[in-house]
């Protein structure tokens, strides 16, 4: 492994620039340098969950239409469609 190592990295016992200083222009990343990722991370999960949701709802509407009755309030119909797939 020695061998190897001296071959392709050669003595290197000390750092070439001892006086090199880290820059601070600020070019370093921030969260914000991030954003684009975070709106994609968050847009593509709540689409998929909408596609799936009008795929779900699409497939089952047969029963969902004899299933819930039209006289009763949103809150009713949704306890009606939990109770229904629960």
């Amino acid at each position: 492994m020695d061998s190897i190592e001296e071959k392709y990295f050669g003595n290197q016992t000390i750092c070439d620039d001892q006086s090199a200083k880290i820059s601070s222009d600020g070019r370093s990343l921030h969260v914000y340098s991030f954003g684009g990722l975070y709106i994609i991370a968050g847009v593509v999960p709540m689409f998929s969950l909408l596609m799936y949701m009008y795929r779900f709802l699409c497939s089952q509407w047969p029963t969902l239409r004899t299933t819930i009755h039209s006289e009763n309030s949103f809150r009713l119909k949704i306890v009606e469609l939990a109770k229904h797939f629960d």
